[in-house]
């Protein structure tokens, strides 16, 4: 389904106000992808291949045996979770990873939520994997490292220049998170994360959680960007509403792919896909859906985050930041520093605390209370502390010569 087909359809805003927090939906419920109007990627195989060159069928035919080969082999052998990603990199998620629009890494993130005091606190959490936008050095070119493999004279994207997204987040007057790291700007508006598990997890379900709370956070992020600048309550356009995001989950070699899309307050999320990728039918459907994912990315997320890039630049550019005086003044820091830093310090001070707390437990001798009762003869005998204190150094003083004598001794054979 492309653009033009979804141009009627409108998601609600949820309610948002300045300083943008990147904070994840709260509620994440099942439902319908296509009752919503959200693009999903066709399973229909045959289908394709009939749209394909034989070159291209028998590529993609190479790619699924691979894959249903690497499969099989790493559950006779039990394989770890490490070779399990390896397989995923290379046979599945490769044309992404080697597209020089995109950046894929394994990286954390970061979000706001209340502790239980109700104060704001700054978490993260990090996946296997994110595929999102890269960003470029304004002068790389000139460095001698082009911004394009195929194309090393080619310039990058002027709103994909790193410094400029850095320093539009440092403006208290934008101060729009684009990078899961909040102040980075190295893999900017993920379209899809990717989450595996080794055969032991396979059937408890935490790969799917883990990447529900990624949708929620990074969904959070597309949503702000969509907004209108000059009026954060508001989308940028009637279109600015169609942004969704695609997470995978592997438990050894069965998979799973999730949409997730938003309205109002909510996160909603469907299971489009299962398969297990042993199965050469079930290998074939998964690669088609990520090169469809790919796709997706390609002619809807690039240009969707293009076009509201250049709306959050205009307003930048309309309330510059002095690049030279931010750092030194406190006035100028934008609200997501303030707020990282004063978690960051509270977080230091409880951790401080607990030690203090766990040192005063582990030196305090509690003695017990002496008995009001005059004891009776032979019971209730006053404790002899010395008389513990020496058996307890004698024990360690035994357990030191144990261990000394059960070492081998070594004779030197030059030894008279």
């Amino acid at each position: 389904m492309d653009v033009s087909e979804r141009e009627n359809f409108v998601r609600k805003p949820r309610q948002r106000a300045v300083p943008l927090f990147p904070i994840p939906f709260k509620e994440c419920r099942k439902t319908d992808a296509k009752s919503w109007n959200v693009f999903t990627p066709d399973l229909n195989v045959l289908k394709y291949k009939e749209t394909l060159s034989k070159d291209q069928e028998k590529n993609l035919h190479d790619r699924a045996e691979n894959l249903v080969w690497r499969a099989v082999g790493a559950e006779y052998y039990r394989a770890s979770e490490f070779y399990w990603e390896i397989c995923a990199w290379h046979d599945i998620f490769n044309l992404i990873h080697t597209d020089e629009k995109f950046r894929v890494d394994k990286r954390p993130y970061r979000f706001v939520e209340p502790d239980s005091n109700g104060k704001l606190s700054v978490l993260t959490r990090i996946l296997d994997a994110t595929f999102g936008i890269k960003t470029f050095f304004n002068l790389c070119n000139r460095f001698g490292f082009p911004a394009y493999r195929s194309n090393a004279k080619k310039e990058p994207e002027p709103l994909l220049c790193k410094d400029d997204l850095h320093y539009m987040t440092l403006n208290p007057r934008c101060s729009l998170i684009v990078d899961g790291v909040w102040g980075e700007a190295g893999l900017i508006f993920p379209f899809a994360a990717y989450e595996a598990k080794s055969g032991r997890h396979r059937y408890d379900g935490s790969a799917e959680k883990q990447v529900q709370h990624a949708c929620q956070t990074y969904l959070a992020m597309l949503d702000d960007l969509a907004r209108d600048p000059n009026n954060v309550t508001e989308y940028l356009t009637k279109e600015s509403s169609q942004f969704q995001f695609f997470a995978f989950t592997s438990s050894a070699s069965f998979w799973e792919v999730h949409v997730a899309w938003s309205s109002l307050e909510e996160c909603m999320m469907q299971t489009i896909w299962k398969g297990d990728v042993r199965k050469y039918s079930e290998a074939l459907q998964l690669i088609y859906i990520v090169d469809q994912v790919h796709d997706f990315a390609i002619k809807q997320h690039y240009p969707f985050v293009l076009k509201h890039l250049e709306a959050w630049f205009a307003r930048d550019r309309q309330f510059p930041l002095n690049r030279g005086l931010w750092a030194t003044h406190p006035d100028m820091n934008p609200p997501w520093l303030v707020l990282e830093r004063e978690s960051r310090t509270f977080k230091q001070e409880k951790a401080r605390e607990a030690r203090e707390a766990r040192k005063t437990r582990e030196g305090r001798i509690e003695k017990p209370k002496p008995s009001k009762r005059a004891p009776r003869k032979g019971k209730g005998k006053a404790w002899n502390w010395e008389l513990l204190e020496q058996r307890k150094e004698n024990k360690e003083v035994s357990e030191e010569v144990i261990t000394m004598l059960s070492r081998p001794i070594s004779i030197s054979p030059d030894s008279d």
